[in-house]
């Protein structure tokens, strides 16, 4: 019983449905209605999903940006990882000032610079190489500061 009654409403719905839907079609002022009305839809849809659109675009915008701080954080860490070997190729204490290293990195580019040994090939090839490393040291220890500070 209930279940004959509950299809003879669905039913009913379907009809009355179909009855409002003829009306619509035959009724020119319900038609301009129905037509104003599927435009506005159209206008705010539109608009919805250029606001989404916008959103979105921001949101990759931040992440981006995390991710750039990430990156620069993880490298960070990476120098502090390795500093202690700078800070002892230049001979300086790990809470020395960005002066304190540069005297120190001059001082050590003065006793070792290729150019030094210019008689000898092999001992400017040595003196090249550790240069290298001394120059890497200091811009390491620099940029290390430089990060601690901001």
């Amino acid at each position: 019983m209930k279940k004959e009654i509950l299809e003879t409403l669905a039913r009913a719905g379907r009809q009355v449905t179909e009855l409002a839907l003829n009306a619509v079609e035959n009724d020119p002022r319900l038609t301009k209605v129905l037509a104003e009305m599927k435009s506005r839809y159209e206008t705010l849809r539109t608009e919805l999903e250029g606001r989404f659109e916008h959103i979105e675009e921001e949101l990759w915008r931040w992440i981006n940006e995390k991710q750039r701080e990430i990156n620069r954080h993880q490298t960070h860490a990476a120098r502090l990882k390795q500093a202690h070997r700078f800070y002892e190729l230049l001979g300086v204490k790990p809470n020395a000032s960005r002066s304190e290293i540069k005297e120190a990195w001059r001082k050590k580019m003065k006793t070792i610079h290729p150019d030094r040994f210019a008689h000898d090939p092999q001992a400017e090839q040595r003196a090249a190489e550790e240069a290298r490393a001394v120059n890497q040291a200091y811009q390491e220890l620099i940029e290390l500061l430089k990060m601690t500070r901001s």
